[in-house]
């Protein structure tokens, strides 16, 4: 069994105009920012202008390079539909999910992200079916195991969304509590 049969690979958005949509957090006005909505629907809800944009980041396990906001009110999403790459995968827009980066010269490193943000397509990101196997599955993808192995699965600087879907997995239900903790 592989990770792919507890976890989904999605690949992210590419703005075509980063300069435009892209911010870092500390340059906007915090009043038109969320971090926390679930869904498309609920962030244009709340007519702010900005959401959390996922986009990779250094080499970071667990936790981290949340730097980014992109320009989401309904406006912008309008346009981001009809440039870039067009929004792929956006049913998983905003979901919790693992991520890491695409390309990495100290090898890969799995964050969990919680619910509340969009994708780039540089910043990989998995979706787990079920959240008891969330935090069993990120020390799995964080262990020595993962980064010995890795490079196998692709001997280059990438590691890409095929990569991650040949990771080898056993689950040991008696374990993932323990794990979990």
């Amino acid at each position: 069994m592989c990770v792919d049969t507890i976890s989904e690979s999605r690949c992210g958005m590419n703005t075509g105009d980063n300069d435009n949509f892209i911010r870092y957090w500390y340059e906007i006005d915090a009043m038109r920012f969320s971090s926390n909505c679930t869904s498309i629907e609920e962030f244009h809800s709340t007519g702010l202008r900005y959401a959390v944009y996922n986009k990779g980041g250094a080499y970071r396990r667990w936790y981290g390079n949340l730097e980014y906001v992109i320009k989401f009110d309904l406006f912008n999403y309008e346009q981001l539909l009809a440039q870039g790459n067009h929004l792929p995968s956006r049913q998983f827009y905003f979901l919790p999910c693992i991520t890491w980066t695409d390309m990495s010269t100290k090898g890969v490193s799995f964050r969990l992200e919680p619910s509340g943000s969009v994708f780039d397509g540089c910043a990989a990101t998995a979706f787990v079916s079920k959240t008891k196997y969330e935090k069993y599955l990120l020390g799995l993808l964080n262990s020595v195991y993962v980064s010995y192995i890795a490079p196998t699965l692709n001997p280059t600087l990438h590691f890409k969304l095929n990569d991650y879907a040949k990771i080898p997995l056993i689950i040991c239900e008696e374990k993932i509590e323990k794990v979990t903790n």
